[in-house]
């Protein structure tokens, strides 16, 4: 999947590359939805290798450092993600 995404003839620049940005209105939906997809899904599978590189590197052991949290953790990934918000609207 990320081979497709990487290799679309569409992507010219990272402005074309984006998701947020607009498709050729000569674009079929169900490309411009694989393309977003792709997009997505690349992003998705970096970050999560990044994570876990980083946590198996370190030698972090989530489960030790982080007991009796588990029912916090929604709590917590909204207020991540809430000033991830913030931070892009006034940055």
């Amino acid at each position: 999947m990320m081979f497709l995404w990487a290799f679309t003839k569409e992507i010219k620049d990272y402005q074309s590359a984006v998701a947020e940005d607009d498709k050729r209105p000569t674009s079929h939906p169900m490309q411009k939805a694989a393309q977003d997809t792709h997009f997505v899904s690349a992003w998705v599978i970096v970050a999560f290798l990044a994570f876990e590189l980083s946590i198996h590197f370190a030698h972090i052991d989530m489960a030790s450092s982080l007991p009796g949290y588990g029912v916090y953790m929604p709590l917590i990934g909204m207020l991540v993600a809430c000033c991830l918000v913030v931070v892009r609207k006034y940055w």
